[in-house]
């Protein structure tokens, strides 16, 4: 059987999910690494195997070219009744139409959408632009888009870890997480989430960010040294001079007050440092008040 052993997070993608994974022209981008090996999974019947961005199901009695689905993990995760973000203009957007609603697809998004498979690898839009942890994005059948005005251009929009996200959130036994046995269990990475404390606030405010790191198996990582930049509408990037260590959760809490004139999205940046691994994250919220 073909096989694919991933270092940096310590499982193995087998047969027909690596046939799967590799089909694409960029795995990592569309599916992480794997975060477990496959297992039988006792809620669908089906064998599955988490990626960080998503889930593989192994579905024996369809064709062959049906049998490895993508879970729907953005239906499972999005909460309707959000509210939208500023409606787009027609021009640059393309508008789906079915029983959930009618949805546009606009701009940056819409050409990642079409780039990289449709709706054979994303589903439909299930929502329209909405802001979550300070970030817009929006949600598909089996993803969540997000951008990330701060990043290179050609890397704005990011899938988000759906497949980690969901993995948490149905509290299925960590000990599918662990690295393979004969390796040592050993902190190979460190990946941050970063959460501002409020979507929205006054131009002069005081905001709580808290950052999560983990390592590579979604496991907390303590003592890790963070620090937080934050750019403000006028473009003007400034440090925050204070920093901060995450508890035995994994978990850092910074305050960072400012001021500006201007409304619009202040850009966040963290960056963790433990030993010789460093890990960095983006986010925003929006100064309007």
């Amino acid at each position: 059987m073909n096989q694919r052993f991933f270092p940096e997070t310590g499982h193995t993608v087998n047969g027909k999910f690596l046939d799967f994974y590799e089909q694409v022209s960029d795995p990592q981008l569309l599916y992480g690494y794997p975060i477990t090996d496959a297992f039988p999974d006792t809620t669908s019947g089906f064998e599955v195997q988490y990626f960080q961005k998503a889930r593989f199901e192994l579905h024996p009695d369809e064709s062959p070219d049906q049998q490895v689905q993508l879970s729907t993990l953005g239906s499972y995760l999005y909460k309707p009744g959000q509210p939208g973000f500023l409606p787009e203009k027609s021009s640059g957007c393309r508008t789906f139409q079915d029983v959930a609603g009618r949805f546009r697809v606009c701009m940056a998004f819409l050409n990642f959408f079409e780039a990289y498979g449709g709706i054979e690898q994303f589903g439909a839009p299930i929502s329209n632009r909405v802001i979550e942890d300070g970030r817009i994005v929006q949600y598909f059948q089996k993803a969540r888009f997000e951008w990330h005005p701060q990043l290179l251009a050609g890397q704005h929009v990011q899938l988000s870890d759906l497949g980690s996200k969901y993995f948490v959130q149905q509290a299925i036994n960590p000990n599918y997480l662990r690295q393979r046995n004969d390796l040592p269990q050993t902190i190979l990475r460190i990946d941050l989430r970063l959460l501002p404390g409020q979507g929205v606030t006054r131009l002069k405010d005081r905001q709580t960010i808290y950052v999560v790191v983990q390592d590579q198996n979604l496991l907390p990582v303590a003592n890790a040294q963070i620090s937080l930049r934050f750019r403000l509408p006028n473009d003007v990037w400034k440090d925050l001079p204070l920093q901060a260590f995450t508890d035995k959760n994994g978990v850092a809490r910074l305050e960072l007050p400012f001021e500006t004139t201007q409304p619009g999205m202040i850009i966040l940046e963290a960056t963790a440092r433990l030993n010789d691994l460093q890990g960095q994250t983006t986010g925003s919220f929006l100064a309007w008040l």
